[in-house]
């Protein structure tokens, strides 16, 4: 098993095809040397109000301070937070495909393209 606590990284390019990249902190578990793990999710914004985020609902959810936890084997889940959004309690689900983990990261992120 790989380190419970160490850093994270992460890539991700939303509906409308911008870019955000991110880091920081986090604790978890993964068989994976050094405790690596990866991820294909696609998810929604709650409350889920019927129609797609826009632009700028998805850059204030996706940039700035964030916590994020996830677990999966082979299918997996995420669920992600962050105090920037305008709309308070405002959260992200994901679902998809993930090798073997589970954890809980905070992280920054922000928009290069």
């Amino acid at each position: 098993m790989g380190p419970g606590v160490g850093l994270t990284a992460h890539i991700t390019v939303d509906r409308y095809g911008h870019v955000y990249i991110g880091g920081g902190g986090q604790f978890g578990k993964s068989p994976l040397p050094l405790g690596f793990g990866l991820s294909r999710a696609e998810g929604y914004l709650h409350p889920v109000t019927g129609q797609p985020a826009t632009p700028m609902e998805l850059q204030n959810f996706q940039t700035g301070w964030s916590i994020d936890c996830s677990a999966g084997f082979i299918i997996g889940a995420d669920i992600s937070y962050t105090a920037y959004t305008p709309l308070t309690g405002q959260y992200g689900v994901s679902y998809g495909v993930f090798s073997p983990q589970g954890g809980c990261a905070v992280s920054n992120s922000v928009e290069v393209r």
